[in-house]
């Protein structure tokens, strides 16, 4: 039996004993080799000679892939192809592979506790009773039943959040590029334009890949169409967002929060003025 090299560029856990236990059933006798980089030299480097790659954050461009020498699949962990160059791939013959399911239920609570977290007003009263009032702060009311939330992207993730709010909004819309209107209707949304989910949303949770067409889908433009009141949620990929304008919409009121689990870059610099802001909530992607 073939002996195969396996390159896993970079992981987050401690070890990699599932990945060796899966080729183990799976009858592949694998040398798995550790690079611990994110580096396109190093990647190159330790990877040219591997029958398979699988990689966490790190990209894979044309300048990594077109001398890879033996590499017949590259594997991500996780969803987001953003970072790969697919046709570079095809025309090495290299098969391109993602985990279709991962962290669909996780994600979703995810983003549905982003929402409820500026939906029932959390920072405001914490702050307020924590100041040492007790008896209601003053301001609007917040009631999820008279409120519409928006979903950017209708995949797996998207629809798990939408079972999950269901039961707490008014109504839910639906922006989608890829999903044709009856079948979104036919789990009791609304399928909508962009412009119209910016307007009438109060709650938009982005769920959307990266791509030439999604990445800043949400700019100046955007913000400027999105009601004062409205909180922005992103479970998707950072760069869908143009952080710089999103900064200055939050700074002038123009949107009322944020809930980003990712950003443009990541980690971010401890100077980036979304750390600091009190109507953003961060979370570690």
């Amino acid at each position: 039996m073939a002996k195969y090299k396996v390159v896993i560029t970079d992981f987050e856990y401690e070890d990699t004993l599932n990945e060796e236990r899966a080729f183990k059933e799976a009858g592949l006798d694998c040398e798995i080799v550790h690079l611990h980089t994110r580096d396109p030299e190093k990647i190159v480097e330790g990877a040219k000679d591997a029958d398979g790659i699988i990689v966490h954050l790190a990209d894979m461009p044309r300048a990594v892939i077109s001398r890879l020498e033996k590499t017949k699949c590259i594997t991500r962990y996780g969803l987001g192809m953003d970072g790969f160059d697919m046709e570079a791939a095809t025309e090495k013959g290299i098969c391109i592979c993602n985990v279709n399911g991962y962290c669909i239920d996780e994600v979703a609570t995810h983003a549905l506790s982003m929402i409820l977290y500026f939906g029932c007003r959390l920072p405001m009263y914490d702050e307020w009773t924590k100041g040492g009032s007790w008896y209601h702060p003053p301001g609007t009311e917040h009631n999820l039943k008279t409120q519409v939330l928006g979903l950017v992207s209708y995949g797996r993730i998207a629809r798990a959040l939408k079972e999950r709010a269901l039961p707490l909004f008014k109504e839910i819309l639906v922006f989608s590029g890829s999903v044709p209107k009856e079948e979104i209707e036919e789990d009791r949304v609304r399928a909508v334009d962009f412009d119209t989910l910016l307007k009438e949303s109060d709650y938009i949770s982005i769920h959307s890949p990266l791509s030439d067409k999604t990445r800043h889908l949400f700019d100046k433009e955007a913000f400027a169409k999105m009601k004062s009141s409205a909180c922005l949620i992103n479970v998707g990929r950072g760069a869908v967002v143009c952080e710089e304008e999103l900064i200055k919409a939050l700074e002038s009121g123009e949107i009322a929060g944020a809930g980003l689990d990712v950003l443009e870059k990541e980690p971010p610099e401890p100077d980036n003025p979304l750390l600091k802001m009190k109507n953003v909530l961060v979370s570690p992607h």
